[in-house]
């Protein structure tokens, strides 16, 4: 594990937020993954990853239509927000099922390299 400098996106992605990360925890995942003995790991993930899926923190940017939450609450600039993975917000899963953990377009943090877009997918970062 190392500490490093990752690319910040210029761009956002429609319904992305960046958010200013104020505490994540450390979970067995975690753990796994850092050991190398996790699922992803085994399956040759995209490394580097930047770890952590559980987290708090700050809205300070928002991507086009990410102005609601998974309830439809509306967000703005500087809310204090919780998350773990993401989900789609729109799928039949996410919408009528209101089952998001079964979206169809879920991406996961820790499963893409911190050296592509959308860069930060831990919460680490």
């Amino acid at each position: 594990m190392e500490i490093a400098d990752v690319q910040v996106p210029d761009v956002l992605e429609r319904g992305a937020l960046l958010v200013r990360t104020t505490a994540a925890t450390v979970c067995a995942t975690d753990v796994h993954l850092w050991e190398g003995t996790a699922g992803s790991t085994d399956a040759g993930a995209d490394l580097p990853l930047i770890l952590g899926h559980e987290m708090t923190g700050q809205i300070v940017r928002m991507g086009e239509d990410a102005d609601r939450d998974s309830l439809g609450q509306t967000l703005t600039l500087g809310d204090r927000i919780i998350w773990t993975h993401g989900f789609c917000g729109r799928c039949e899963q996410c919408v009528v099922d209101h089952e998001p953990t079964l979206c169809a377009s879920r991406r996961g943090y820790m499963q893409t390299a911190a050296t592509r877009y959308p860069y930060l997918t831990g919460g680490f970062a």
